[in-house]
């Protein structure tokens, strides 16, 4: 997902299963992920436990960041393994 913020505008705190990766395109950004701020600049990266509480945005002017989030569905049991009584 692309996103554009403008001008230390706060999004609002998100908080879901999976992980999730920051790449700053342009401008600067301030990433909250738990009770901790990082700034980041054009050029910049952030990953992190996307079940933390985590929100962004820019820091002196627009900015435009791109982010992966990826939540793995459940793991399967193997082909073969008993399933849980029920």
């Amino acid at each position: 997902m692309r996103l554009e913020l403008t001008a230390d505008r706060l999004q609002r705190t998100a908080v879901h299963t999976g992980e999730e990766w920051v790449y700053v395109v342009s401008g600067g950004v301030v990433a909250r992920v738990g009770g901790e701020e990082i700034a980041l600049t054009a050029g910049d990266a952030l990953h992190f436990d996307a079940a933390a509480p985590h929100a962004l945005w820019s820091r002196g002017g627009p900015a435009t960041v791109v982010i992966v989030s990826v939540a793995l569905p459940p793991a399967r049991p193997a082909h073969g393994t008993p399933s849980a009584p029920g």
